[in-house]
């Protein structure tokens, strides 16, 4: 593997540890054992569009850009670890919980309409997507590896 591969595996896997609210959705509908294939599926392909765009997009945009490089890894960076703060902050506290309730709707089209919404509609989507990780792929030459690694 090379360092494209490992940067980009690694940043993402940083993102999704964050449980925002589709990650909380998927662990609801694991825990109720509803629609979770479909519901993994969707969420994995719209994550990898959006990595895409970013990688191959926003970061090829921000390369041909060279003096706006530097100012963008350094709001990614401030973003980041302000995000960061504030996690841990909401895991001190403790103020949220998930809650499986077994009186929920289980067909598949609204299932999936509600985590469309949920994943399209969330802006940190696209702080992370296309923002971070389009802004760190212009660190690398190989692109497509810094990619696929993003999107495993």
């Amino acid at each position: 593997m090379n360092a494209a591969f490992v940067s980009g595996f690694l940043l993402s896997f940083s993102l999704i540890l964050a449980i925002g609210p589709q990650n909380a959705f998927v662990l609801r509908q694991g825990l109720l054992r509803r629609h979770v294939l479909p519901i993994a599926a969707f969420c994995a392909i719209s994550d990898i569009i959006l990595i895409a765009l970013g990688v191959f997009g926003l970061g090829s945009v921000i390369s041909q850009i060279g003096w706006l490089s530097p100012y963008m890894f350094m709001v990614g960076g401030m973003w980041l670890t302000g995000y960061g703060i504030l996690r841990l902050r909401g895991a001190y506290i403790a103020d949220s919980y998930l809650e499986a309730s077994s009186s929920d709707t289980t067909d598949l089209r609204a299932t999936l309409t509600n985590c469309a919404a949920l994943t399209w509609f969330n802006p940190h989507v696209y702080i992370d997507t296309l923002i971070l990780i389009g802004t760190v792929s212009i660190r690398f030459e190989d692109k497509v590896q810094f990619g696929m690694g993003a999107c495993l």
